[in-house]
């Protein structure tokens, strides 16, 4: 997406463009963490693909809950919900 080098001189740091971009745009996958901390499936294990495998199970639930509130949006209308509540 970024393959030149162009600098923002508007900014006080001076910093290039992509950096700024990638700065800007990072906090999805914080609140994606912090949205899945609550209700993980993960466990303890050393084995990578079972670490991949809850990681996938995670993201795929999180997923799944956007899409239904999404569909759903007047569910449990006036029930404080702890992932909604998180990720404002």
């Amino acid at each position: 997406m970024h393959y030149d080098k162009v600098v923002d001189e508007a900014s006080v740091k001076k910093k290039p463009e992509m950096i700024q971009y990638f700065s800007n745009t990072k906090g999805g996958v914080d609140i994606m963490d912090q949205m899945v901390h609550n209700y993980t499936c993960k466990h303890q294990i050393r084995r990578w693909p079972m670490v991949l495998w809850y990681n996938l199970l995670d993201v795929a639930t999180l997923n799944a809950y956007t899409i239904f509130m999404v569909l759903h949006p007047s569910f449990m209308g006036g029930v404080n919900n702890t992932r909604l509540s998180n990720s404002l």
